[in-house]
């Protein structure tokens, strides 16, 4: 549940991942330097135009689509470079195949032998030098990476979670409060304080006009909805994701369920003097996966990359092993 703020260029141009790590430059990197320079002449720019809110909104859905645009591209070269790749690898295995398959022929003439291994040379050296190509591509030096970074945009077009639990956009049919949108967190808490074993303590981050308004594809928020449960004394969190990337955001979404259920039950011992609360802690977190996936090569902004099998075999060892330090310490 990685809080991915709602915002976009226009409302704030210096939004960037706040559920990733922020990379941390030197502050004398002119690469830095000229990015904040820009945002400041971005925003200096939309304020003394003076532009009405409803002008701000069609700048801004503009701004969304130049951002899916640029993403879409940014995906198709990604692409092109992986089939890139593919045939290199393709292509070093042929020439390794039909290598293989002459030197058991002995008896070929030698104008057949040779013309054999220089066409197996030439697949071989083909796939090796397109396997160049392809970590050349990816890895390669490219300045504008460090001053326009696609995936700054990429995650400020997604609804914040956040905003959705304390702000939902909807309201109820008797509604007299003036605060903007429902503040969900605070409904639970209050009702957890009241009757500790209701079972209406659920929420929704989801809106069905999600799946109308998404700019790109990854819009639609992965975490749909969830459900507490407070029995014998621990307070239970349910949720439900129609995705997930286990690799990129999974740990996020385990930290922020998890502050979401300190949080809820926090508030609720604030609220009452049950003794049903005197020693009640945070249960089990259930997640529910309708897919999840693991990118097989993830490349950072800085063109670094991971091989994402590998990352994940070895955060699944890393489990593992503190699972078993635990179960072997006294």
């Amino acid at each position: 549940m990685a809080n991915k703020e709602e915002k976009g260029p226009v409302d704030n141009p210096e939004a960037s991942q706040p559920h990733r790590a922020q990379s941390v430059e030197p502050a004398a990197d002119p690469y830095s330097a000229l990015k904040r320079e820009l945002q400041k002449k971005e925003r200096s720019s939309v304020e003394a135009a003076g532009l009405t809110d409803n002008q701000l909104k069609d700048v801004q859905d503009r701004l969304y689509k130049m951002i899916e645009y640029t993403v879409k591209r940014h995906d198709w070269f990604v692409d092109q470079c992986h089939r890139l790749l593919q045939i290199g690898l393709a292509l070093i295995a042929t020439g390794g195949a039909i290598a293989a398959i002459f030197v058991k022929f002995e008896n070929l003439p030698r104008t057949t032998q040779s013309a054999a291994w220089l066409f197996a040379l030439s697949l071989f050296g083909t796939g090796l030098y397109l396997v160049y190509l392809y970590n050349s591509y990816l890895s390669g030096e490219h300045p504008y990476r460090k001053v326009v970074d696609i995936h700054s945009w990429y995650f400020p077009t997604k609804p914040s979670y956040l905003k959705r639990l304390v702000a939902f956009p909807d309201k109820p049919r008797k509604w007299t409060s003036r605060a903007e949108g429902l503040n969900q967190i605070e409904k639970i808490s209050i009702e957890l304080a009241k009757k500790p074993g209701f079972s209406n303590l659920s929420f929704v981050i989801l809106r069905p006009a999600d799946l109308y308004d998404q700019f790109r594809p990854g819009y639609v928020p992965c975490a749909i909805a969830g459900d507490f449960k407070f029995r014998d004394g621990k307070i239970d969190l349910n949720v439900m994701f129609r995705t997930s990337d286990a690799l990129a955001v999974g740990y996020a979404d385990i930290y922020y369920m998890r502050q979401l259920q300190m949080q809820v039950l926090g508030l609720a011992m604030e609220l009452t003097k049950n003794a049903a609360f005197k020693r009640a802690e945070v249960g089990m977190l259930n997640m529910y996966l309708c897919r999840s996936y693991i990118q097989r090569t993830r490349t950072s902004k800085s063109g670094a990359r991971m091989d994402g099998l590998k990352a994940a075999h070895a955060v699944i060892e890393l489990i593992r092993d503190h699972q078993n330090a635990r179960h072997q310490s006294p």
